[in-house]
């Protein structure tokens, strides 16, 4: 896939420093015409250096205080062999990035819903007939916050975003990720350890119309997906650093349902 534009400038550490840093790279990002050529033909697409080393060093130290503390272990759920646990909160650059990205990502995601809700259908989940397309011909709540709040209203009212981790011979089956009958058409997630350095393998990717689409990214990289595509993660194995770890930072749209963890995250 032919790689977005790389970013030099560092964002600045404020709240608004941060929205700024996002409204721009993610507006040149979306205009991009192979930003819905890749999203359409291979499920995902990536963009470069959505955060600088330092930030990611930054951000490493700050994901500790933010889980639940309630970790899960895939291979107890059939998903693979690694680790995952919710984020209460999200850091301000994360938060951020979500609030942003949900407006900017608003007018393809519109476009996408009506094959969202046919692919979410067919993998037997309700669609929320308040996004029913039929009904609301492609209309989707204005902000981040309109669409949090139509998930509380349907009992979807916990946090989704979650950091993982996979450790050498680690690995994540094709599944995909609804949390109940409020979806999003679009998730992100950041890359924040280096191929070839920290882990080997372990790589991204999607299953579109029989067909396995692999993603190359770097550390600090960001990619978004469509949420009704199979996707998962290639069998990680030793890179240089002796410590392998791959460890990843998911970002969700819609919340999840108040119900046992092992209902809410059920694979598809």
């Amino acid at each position: 896939m032919q790689p977005a534009r790389r970013w030099q400038r560092r964002a600045p550490a404020g709240g608004g420093g941060w929205r700024e840093h996002w409204q721009q790279r993610l507006h040149d990002w979306v205009a991009e015409p192979v930003f819905q050529r890749d999203l359409f033909e291979g499920g995902f697409a990536i963009l470069q250096r959505a955060l600088e080393p330092s930030d990611v060093d930054a951000l490493l130290l700050e994901l500790p205080g933010f889980l639940e503390g309630g970790t899960v272990r895939m291979e107890e759920q059939s998903k693979g062999n690694g680790g995952y646990d919710y984020l209460r909160q999200l850091p301000l650059q994360l938060s951020s990035l979500k609030e942003v990205a949900y407006e900017m990502f608003l007018p393809t995601a519109s476009e996408l819903l009506e094959q969202h809700g046919l692919e979410v259908t067919a993998c037997g989940r309700v669609m929320c007939n308040e996004l029913d397309v039929r009904e609301r011909r492609r209309e989707l709540p204005p902000t981040l916050e309109d669409f949090e709040a139509l998930c509380e209203r349907k009992g979807q009212a916990r946090p989704s975003s979650l950091f993982l981790w996979y450790q050498e011979g680690g690995e994540n089956r094709a599944h995909r990720d609804i949390y109940g009958e409020v979806s999003y058409p679009l998730q992100m997630l950041l890359l924040l350890s280096q191929p070839g350095q920290d882990f080997t393998g372990g790589r991204f990717f999607t299953l579109v119309d029989g067909r396995k689409h692999e993603a190359q990214m770097s550390r600090g990289d960001l990619l978004v997906f469509r949420t009704s595509c199979k996707h998962g993660c290639t069998v990680v194995r030793r890179g240089r650093n002796p410590t392998t770890q791959r460890m990843v930072v998911g970002l969700q749209f819609a919340k999840r349902a108040l119900r046992r963890e092992r209902l809410a995250r059920r694979s598809l």
